[in-house]
């Protein structure tokens, strides 16, 4: 297949097109879900998403843990390091592809194609069991925060109690 003027097999494919949208087996699957045209959250929700690649961007995390997705950590810039540092090393709730302490940015370390397969693998492997259970009670977690009760939901309302107060 062309890509580019480029055999898929050629090294400077760009990594995005050496990583086709498939499912590895029925029950998990690897996309590229970065298009505007996708709708990213649903791409989360989906039942055969078994984890995805991230910058490490707190929204990311937020976006991944509520739908119970484990991450693949490439942190790039500013806090991203931090985020990924907790996520993979503190909390067991990540893989890494590369924690960059170097700060070199995008473009500063090339991650190759074989680097990325590796970390997917990992995550996608039996190994990653342990993890896939403590995103999944993560997930829990996140979403009875904002139930009735829960200390999300009693804390905006406390919130808003706190601003009709200072307005009376």
């Amino acid at each position: 297949m062309e890509v580019e003027g480029r055999r898929d097999g050629d090294d400077e494919v760009p990594v995005a097109r050496r990583f086709p949208s498939v499912t590895l087996n029925k029950k998990i699957g690897f996309r590229r879900a970065w298009n505007k045209k996708d709708k990213w959250v649903e791409v989360l929700g989906h039942a055969a998403t078994g984890g995805f690649v991230s910058h490490c961007g707190w929204n990311s995390i937020l976006e991944g843990l509520w739908h119970g997705v484990p991450i693949v950590t490439w942190p790039i810039y500013a806090e991203e390091q931090l985020n990924a540092f907790v996520m993979l090393k503190e909390l067991g709730l990540a893989d890494e592809l590369r924690l960059d302490h170097k700060g070199r940015g995008v473009g500063g370390n090339l991650v190759q194609a074989e680097e990325i397969e590796r970390a997917v693998g990992r995550l996608m492997g039996g190994g990653a069991a342990s993890m896939r259970k403590r995103v999944k009670e993560m997930r829990e977690a996140a979403r009875n925060a904002v139930k009735e009760g829960g200390s999300s939901y009693d804390s905006i309302g406390k919130l808003i109690q706190d601003f009709i107060k200072s307005i009376e």
